[in-house]
């Protein structure tokens, strides 16, 4: 029996993020850029720790989450953990650098590098309509 062909992708990207509390750069944006707590346990240490000097480990979490939650939210399997194979994972990316873009529309953001995977998904017109 011929095994069908199967597929995935890795859509790596920088998201451009404001602490809690600080305005955004840019009043107009309308995309999230502010990743609130979500029923995240605080850890006052931690906050402290990496608050002020470490932003995008601090609020990795929190983006993660939210990339998480739209996947979800349409309809897609979410991946319970980063080796989960059978839903869409979320994962940090340490790979990636800031944009090295110095116009005024990357200033005053942080940014974090998120990965999101893809299960192994059939070579089909549907699997390609989902990615």
């Amino acid at each position: 029996m011929n095994k069908p062909f199967t597929f995935g992708v890795e859509l790596e990207m920088m998201v451009a993020f404001v602490v809690e509390g600080q305005k955004k750069p840019d009043l107009k944006e309308t995309r999230t850029v502010v990743f609130a707590s979500r029923n995240e346990p605080r850890d006052l240490e931690i906050e402290s720790r990496y608050a002020s000097e470490f932003y995008p480990a601090f609020y990795k979490s929190r983006i993660i989450a939210e990339f998480k939650r739209i996947i979800g939210e349409a309809g897609f399997p979410v991946a319970s953990t980063e080796t989960d194979t059978s839903g869409w994972a979320v994962v940090g990316d340490t790979s990636l650098n800031h944009p090295t873009n110095t116009e005024m529309e990357t200033e005053g953001y942080s940014w974090c590098g998120i990965e999101i995977k893809t299960p192994a998904l059939p070579f089909t017109p549907q699997s390609f309509q989902a990615v």
